[in-house]
């Protein structure tokens, strides 16, 4: 009856870390601290999969060759039978590399696009703006002079001057 609770107990202690690993919560809880203590079993596996969450994490910070996909294909292929070895298929897996999309070939310069962009569009509204701002001036200063001569002048002299 003892060995039953106990199983029952891993299995909880079990469900629990998926749950707790999945969303990334410390487990310093003073019941589990105390179970793993005095469970072997449940000790190892908490090793193993902090062993694995790191070893995940480094190769994650890795940089990876273009030709990786094309090694592990070659180590694959190496287990299989004699026969599977020389297929068609196995052929063509022992030289498919991957290709990356165009878009991932361009993401390192994503950001120099962008600012690039973002400059030229500056330079447009500045030039839409300058231009803009010139036609006002001009419209103005000539609304500007056709006041000053009808205030200034005879009727019949700024006639003749607009």
């Amino acid at each position: 009856m003892a060995w039953q609770n106990r199983k029952n107990d891993c299995g909880q202690i079990r469900q629990w870390l998926v749950e707790t690993l999945t969303q990334r919560l410390d487990i310093t809880t003073a019941w589990l601290q105390r179970h793993l203590a005095a469970c072997p079993r449940c000790r190892r596996q908490i090793a193993g999969n902090s062993r694995l969450r790191l070893a995940l994490l480094l190769v994650k910070t890795q940089p990876h060759s273009r030709d990786l996909l094309m090694q592990a294909n070659r180590r694959a292929i190496r287990i299989l039978k004699r026969n599977l070895q020389e297929s068609a298929q196995a052929e063509k897996l022992r030289h498919i590399c991957a290709r990356p999309s165009l878009r991932e070939r361009l993401g390192k310069y994503t950001q120099s696009i962008g600012h690039a962009a973002a400059c030229l569009l500056v330079l447009l509204l500045l030039r839409m703006g300058v231009f803009s701002s010139l036609t006002k001036i001009h419209d103005q200063g000539q609304q500007f002079v056709k006041q000053y001569y009808a205030r200034h002048l005879d009727q019949d002299l700024y006639d003749d001057t607009i």
